[in-house]
């Protein structure tokens, strides 16, 4: 009995690193998106985030139990958000704007930064043949391939203009009041159908993952795997 769960565990040992990585690499991409929000209101003048004590690292911070729950469960999670208050803002519109935009730049960055230290370290393997490094490296390219996939992938979906992501703050600052204003009284209820939709599609169609999935290969091929694969190729190049 021992000699076969071994067994399973040897045969399933790729799926489960899988498994296990994913958990902080989730935590990681919410608190950066969530601490650039924070951060962003607060240095624009809006302490409400602060004072929530939101303008931190700490995960405990930013996880929302629920929502962490069902990301795993069924693909479709969220944190808590940001509280901020645009009369703080010197410029509502622009503070708005902006503070709405830093979660997914943030974890634009975060992409670019984690590809980084995915190809240094597979530079680092091409110097040392040890069967424990090469076990270490392995998982450190996983984890940081990982966190870059997470990362660019929660940046890309908050920026569809629909509630409650941020896309649609930004719209919504963007449209005349007149627009705004009558569809803004929906929100929550837009906001919880969209979850809904998600989490019922997650488990019949899954038509809408396959349609954004196409959206999303086709940016991500042309603004950013083409400029990292030429990164990758030029650090290659140096350093082999």
């Amino acid at each position: 009995m021992f000699e076969e769960l071994i067994e399973l565990l040897r045969s399933n040992a790729q799926l489960i690193l899988s498994f296990v990585l994913k958990i902080p690499c989730v935590i990681i991409a919410l608190v950066i998106h969530e601490f650039a929000h924070s951060f962003t209101a607060y240095k624009l003048g809006d302490p409400t985030a602060k004072a929530e004590g939101r303008v931190s690292l700490n995960p405990f911070k930013h996880i929302d139990p629920v929502g962490a729950v069902c990301l795993f469960l069924f693909q479709v999670g969220w944190a808590k958000p940001v509280p901020i208050n645009p009369k703080f803002f010197k410029n509502r519109r622009t503070g708005v704007v902006l503070t709405s935009l830093a979660g997914p730049l943030a974890n634009f960055i975060a992409s670019y930064i984690c590809v980084i230290f995915f190809v240094v370290f597979l530079v680092i393997a091409q110097f040392n043949t040890s069967l424990f490094f090469y076990y270490v490296i392995s998982v450190l390219t996983q984890f940081f391939l990982l966190l870059a996939g997470f990362n660019l992938v929660l940046a890309l979906f908050n920026l569809l203009p629909i509630f409650p992501l941020d896309g649609s703050r930004i719209l919504m600052t963007l449209l005349p009041r007149k627009i705004s204003k009558p569809i803004l009284r929906y929100e929550k209820y837009i906001a919880i159908g969209f979850i809904l939709l998600l989490i019922i599609d997650n488990f019949t169609t899954k038509f809408i993952p396959s349609a954004l999935e196409i959206v999303f290969d086709f940016v991500i091929n042309t603004i950013f795997l083409y400029p990292l694969q030429n990164l990758a190729n030029y650090l290659l190049f140096i350093f082999i």
